[in-house]
């Protein structure tokens, strides 16, 4: 029903970007730590909108969707 975005990280990770493609969609998801978490997403945008939980609606074949999740 969507993408689930919950990454596990080193504490000493401050931020990445990673590109997936899923279900004919390109996702490029940015994960920010600036406070040292290695999990639990306290925010998650997607394309600037806030989405409640950790899963990013299934996006049309073809599209990019921007998402930066906030741990």
């Amino acid at each position: 029903n969507g993408l689930e975005i919950d990454p596990c990280i080193s504490p000493d990770m401050k931020e990445f970007t990673v590109t997936r493609k899923f279900r004919g969609a390109t996702y490029i998801i940015e994960v920010v730590n600036r406070s040292g978490a290695q999990r639990g997403v306290k925010e998650l945008l997607v394309d600037g909108s806030r989405v409640e939980g950790t899963l990013v609606p299934l996006a049309k074949e073809g599209s990019t969707v921007k998402i930066t999740a906030i741990l």
